[in-house]
């Protein structure tokens, strides 16, 4: 299986997942139906290019995912509405991700005030 991008737009927000299939198309449909994905109203409504990087990823942990996404250029923006906190995740968490060794003992430790941003907003693990 080949992996695919698909990505959909509305408004301001932008929705993109990597899904396994043997054609573009396979994928898009996959993708029309994923609730992550957004809502879109039809099959023209999502872009697919492929995502060679993730090919071998289709039985990864989520977290292997994750930090491979990042290190593409992938950011994940989020409300975490349990917490009541923005969350946000790009390329530069990456090496304190791996130092962590999981999402959950990151987001932990930056709670806890012992993950601290730079001044251009890189984290950096505070011991």
């Amino acid at each position: 299986m080949k992996a695919y991008e698909c990505i959909y737009e509305a408004g301001e927000d932008a929705f993109v997942n990597v899904y396994w299939a043997e054609t573009p198309g396979k994928a898009k449909s996959q993708a029309l139906y994923d609730d992550e994905l957004g809502d879109p109203d039809c099959f023209t409504d999502i872009y697919v290019r492929r995502a060679p990087w993730a090919d071998k990823l289709e039985h990864a942990s989520e977290y292997t995912f994750l930090l491979e996404s990042l290190r593409q250029g992938w950011i994940y923006d989020w409300y975490d509405d349990e917490l009541r906190k923005d969350r946000y995740l790009d390329e530069e968490a990456v090496p304190v991700l791996e130092q962590v060794g999981s999402l959950e003992n990151y987001w932990k430790l930056y709670d806890e005030g012992k993950i601290k941003l730079d001044a251009k907003g890189i984290p950096t693990l505070v011991k």
